[in-house]
């Protein structure tokens, strides 16, 4: 006789199909799904960090563009600036206004330096300047004064005079206090303490 088998009922059957589909299931989720899931969480926060890294890298060629427009404004108002002499060339920078006063028909009596100061990069050398002339002359020296020696900076004006005898305006006396700014270089006696 044969040995009977004893076969599970349809319940335990479908039971065991369940587990089976669930843990193929489960099997498929963690090998398939859940890595391609965390991928994608991966691919995001990485899309995320590229997208601020070019944001700052807009920004900051935006700031380079910024910055190079400020350094050729920069370089165009150097190219315009005022470019110091040497300070070893007093004499003839008072030269150059004694000759200026004579086109302006100003009597110069007195045009001498003071001692020199120190500046940042620069000396400062003052500068007395006395005589006299005409009143309208005064004024169109001092007006022209700024344009034709973009470095000297007038820091007093005295003006004097009267009418004649006869009524008649005398010529007026004036009086300025001017600095010369200059390069440091061959100018001996130097303040460099100020």
């Amino acid at each position: 006789m044969r040995p009977s088998i004893a076969l599970p009922g349809s319940r335990t059957i479908d039971a065991c199909g369940a587990g089976v589909i669930g843990a193929c299931v489960a099997l498929a989720y963690a090998l398939g799904v859940h890595p391609v899931m965390d991928a994608r969480k991966v691919a995001e926060r990485e899309r995320a960090r590229l997208e601020e890294a070019i944001a700052r890298a807009d920004q900051a060629e935006l700031s380079v563009r910024t910055a190079r427009r400020r350094v050729e404004s920069l370089e165009a108002r150097l190219a315009e600036a005022v470019r110091l002499q040497p300070a070893g060339a007093l004499n003839e920078r008072l030269s150059r206004l004694s000759a200026m006063a004579d086109g302006y028909r100003l009597g110069i009596d007195r045009l001498s330096p003071a001692a020199a100061r120190s500046g940042a990069t620069w000396v400062e050398v003052p500068l007395s300047m006395g005589g006299t002339g005409g009143f309208a002359d005064c004024l169109a020296f001092l007006s022209d004064l700024h344009a034709s020696h973009p470095d000297v900076k007038v820091s007093g004006f005295r003006l004097s005079g009267g009418a004649g005898p006869d009524g008649r305006a005398l010529p007026v006396q004036f009086g300025m206090d001017l600095v010369w700014y200059a390069e440091p270089a061959g100018l001996a006696g130097v303040d460099a303490g100020r």
